[in-house]
């Protein structure tokens, strides 16, 4: 689930499965709440679609919000976080080894 905007108080929050890539609910939005994530959540549950676990993007609060169900941070969001502390070419020694396990995160395979 995320929120893209086009514009400043014009988002869509989508909710997507992703085995089928298909959507299965989706709001437009004038801001990204963890309310209006809770409210598509309860949404899909009152449908009986069985939610097995979110991918979200980090926002504060929303891994808190959903406890029975498993919740994680997308791979993306990740990687934007750290570029965001490290820069695209960092000089330390830490944090150039930092960015390239950073990128090879879509790569992983276990746990």
């Amino acid at each position: 689930m995320d929120t893209t905007y086009f514009g400043r108080k014009f988002g869509l929050m989508v909710f997507m499965d992703n085995t089928t890539k298909a959507v299965l609910y989706y709001a437009i939005v004038s801001h990204e709440t963890n309310s209006a994530y809770k409210q598509g959540i309860d949404h899909l549950a009152s449908l009986g679609v069985d939610i097995q676990s979110i991918t979200c993007d980090g926002r504060r609060g929303l891994r808190t919000l959903f406890t029975r169900t498993p919740c994680q941070m997308c791979q993306f969001h990740q990687v934007q976080i750290v570029t965001r502390y490290l820069t695209r070419r960092p000089k330390n020694i830490a944090s150039i080894e930092l960015r390239r396990l950073t990128l090879n995160l879509t790569q992983l395979n276990t746990a």
